[in-house]
């Protein structure tokens, strides 16, 4: 098979904090990585199909991704304008995760709205290009740096909120997909997303009725309400 190298680059949008994160991945997989990347002072962190970039400057960087040239490179973000009129105008395709660890579940505080301030369940949405079972494997490594099975798929649910995170969009709408997971690798940290990780034994009180819906149909979660 020809390989080729294909190249992305980024400048940080404002509203990113630092230090900025930026993932770039091939649509469905890449043939191998270069066996080290320096991007200035970036520390680059290599992971299955994809590599993450963390840097303190707001400077633009290229970054190098060896892929299979039938494969186009395609980056994860989203300028501002482009996300309003999504949010504004489509459901997002989603997966959230139920990770069990040490006997209970993973919930992240959200700083963020929708559900902002509540104890909900670790996610996010899934990029052109990749599977949703690909996009579980991404999410538990960004937002929790761990390294996850999949135990249980437990279908798609639609997500109705009433607020938003996106300036002049009052409203968000996600067709989410939810999966328990167990972990295999890594240690929980948090994300900018969320303030605070908790393993709960037993359901939050309160319990958003959208986590609800999730435990109702789960088989491996029998404990649970």
């Amino acid at each position: 098979m020809a390989i080729d190298i294909q190249s992305a680059a980024w400048a940080r949008s404002p509203r990113e904090p630092s230090p900025a994160r930026q993932t770039f991945r091939c649509q469905r997989r890449v043939a191998y990585l270069e066996s080290t990347l320096t991007i200035d002072d970036a520390l680059v962190v290599q992971a299955t199909g994809s590599f993450t970039i963390f840097t303190p400057r707001a400077d633009i960087f290229r970054a190098y991704l060896v892929c299979d040239p039938d494969e186009p490179l395609v980056t994860a973000w989203i300028p501002d304008d482009d996300w309003r009129t999504i949010v504004a105008n489509a459901p997002i395709v989603s997966v959230d995760l139920l990770v069990r660890y040490d006997g209970g579940l993973v919930f992240g505080k959200r700083q963020n709205e929708p559900v902002k301030g509540w104890w909900f369940l670790p996610g996010g949405r899934v990029h052109k290009g990749e599977t949703r079972t690909e996009a579980v494997h991404r999410v538990a490594r960004e937002e929790l740096g761990i390294e996850v099975d999949i135990v249980e798929s437990l279908g798609a649910f639609e997500h109705f909120y009433d607020t938003s995170d996106v300036e002049g969009v009052d409203t968000k709408h996600y067709l989410a997909n939810g999966y328990v997971v167990d972990v295999t690798d890594g240690e929980l940290t948090t994300d900018e997303q969320h303030s605070d990780l908790r393993v709960f034994e037993s359901a939050s009180d309160p319990l958003h009725d959208h986590i609800r819906d999730y435990l109702v149909v789960a088989e491996s979660l029998p404990a649970w309400p």
